[in-house]
């Protein structure tokens, strides 16, 4: 059960610590060489015996700088949506878009490094689901006024 309604000021709050903690967890994976390993058993499994390996790879501050939009932009899209259907989808169709740029970047001879990324979508994404759950943001508040406002027919 949601505990009490929170105000736009602490919406914010949450989307920049939702996204810092998310950069920071894809931090510590790369630290750990762990986006290595699912990035290597990634490129193991899309590319064929027939297919040359990629020779190119994309430059760290172009990746860095697309997983943080995606850090601060999914919570502040999560946060702002009324409907944990509308949520879970917005969700689902990021993490979606973000894994389907591995064969696009194959196809274009670059290691596909998506690794970071798939990271802090998948925990941006969580984490913004279970704070939505908690607390009562005012996205939830302003549905439920519209929604009880009578229909009127035609005059």
């Amino acid at each position: 059960m949601k505990q009490r309604v929170v105000d736009p000021s602490q919406i914010n709050l949450a989307i920049f610590l939702i996204g810092w903690m998310s950069l920071l967890l894809a931090a510590a994976f790369q630290f750990l060489k762990l986006i290595e390993r699912m990035e290597a058993s990634l490129q193991s499994f899309l590319i064929s015996d027939r297919l040359n390996a990629p020779t190119n790879a994309l430059h760290p501050i172009i990746v860095w700088s697309a997983t943080a939009l995606l850090g601060f932009l999914i919570p502040a899209l999560i946060l702002h949506m009324p409907n944990l259907i509308h949520r879970f989808l917005t969700w689902l169709l990021f993490l979606l878009l973000t894994l389907s740029w591995a064969p696009v970047l194959l196809l274009a001879s670059y290691h596909p490094s998506i690794g970071v990324s798939s990271i802090v979508v998948f925990w941006a994404g969580l984490c913004s689901l279970i704070y939505s759950q908690i607390y009562s943001i005012p996205a939830d508040q302003n549905s439920l006024h519209s929604s009880s406002s009578p229909i009127h027919g035609p005059r």
